[in-house]
């Protein structure tokens, strides 16, 4: 009742309005007169409130006189208030939690006060003149923990899933999850995620998936802290010829003492036989 315009109409006009108002909020689209398909056109309006033709069309008259209700091109009664704050709920609704971020968003329990009367009756309803403002504070602050924690969590699973999704060895997948989630990895998940390609790529004893740790043991030592161990190839090189000389020598070797051997047989063998040579010329 704190509309002007409303307030200069007669009585009857004013309380014509209450009904039509219960009839709009349960209307189809919300804040139209009608029901279902069909109008609610005087005649039909005037059984509904219980007044004579003449003077529900003389109510009628002045209210539109006055702006408080609007007409659509198909001229059906609307109030364009209850339209608006439809429309406003509606966008609310889908902004899901977000929507409370808005100072100006009333919630459960909140307590609006004409300002002549938030002193004088605070203290009998058990609220101060900055009880409300409090609340809505602390329920802010409440939501926005929720989403940020929401947040985080979603973050916390998105890297590791990534992580594990390159990491060379399958298994322990929920153990390794929760000690990422313990020690917040996703903070250094980069660095985790390009330790484990370096290493796959250059470490010595990851050539062989065997030799390779699980990510629960990854993560729960810190490997990714640990040297790479590479395979140096000018090493390798010098190690396989020094090996292959190696063997070159032993078999010369050897096969020097063999030559040795039959040589000594033979020098042997021609020594007897002059002896036996010597000794048909004695006889």
């Amino acid at each position: 009742m704190s509309n002007t315009a409303l307030r200069s109409c007669s009585v009857i006009a004013r309380g014509m309005w209450i009904d039509m108002l219960c009839l709009m909020h349960d209307g189809s689209p919300y804040g139209y007169l009608r029901t279902g398909r069909k109008d609610i056109l005087p005649p039909i309006l005037r059984g509904i409130l219980g007044l004579t033709l003449e003077d529900t069309l003389k109510g009628l008259q002045e209210l539109e006189d006055a702006n408080v209700f609007s007409r659509d091109e198909n001229g059906v009664i609307y109030c364009p208030r209850m339209i608006r704050d439809e429309d406003i709920r509606v966008k609310r609704a889908s902004g899901g939690a977000y929507s409370l971020l808005n100072p100006k968003v009333q919630r459960p329990g909140r307590i609006s006060l004409p300002p002549s009367l938030r002193v004088s009756l605070g203290g009998s309803l058990g609220v101060s003149p900055s009880s409300s403002s409090s609340s809505s504070s602390k329920e802010i602050i409440k939501t926005k923990k929720t989403i940020q924690k929401k947040e985080v969590q979603n973050l916390i699973d998105d890297s590791f899933d990534q992580f594990y999704s390159i990491y060379p060895r399958v298994g322990g997948k929920g153990a390794a999850k929760k000690i990422w989630s313990k020690n917040k990895l996703h903070k250094i998940s980069e660095q985790i995620i390009e330790d484990v390609l370096a290493r796959t790529q250059n470490h010595s004893q990851w050539k062989d998936p065997q030799f390779i740790c699980s990510a629960k043991r990854y993560l729960d030592e810190e490997i990714w802290n640990d040297p790479i161990i590479t395979e140096n190839k000018n090493e390798r090189f010098k190690s396989t010829t020094s090996n292959q000389h190696h063997k070159i020598v032993t078999q010369q070797l050897q096969q020097d003492c063999i030559d040795s051997r039959i040589e000594d047989a033979r020098i042997a063998d021609e020594i007897e036989r002059q002896k036996n040579y010597l000794s048909e010329l004695g006889e």
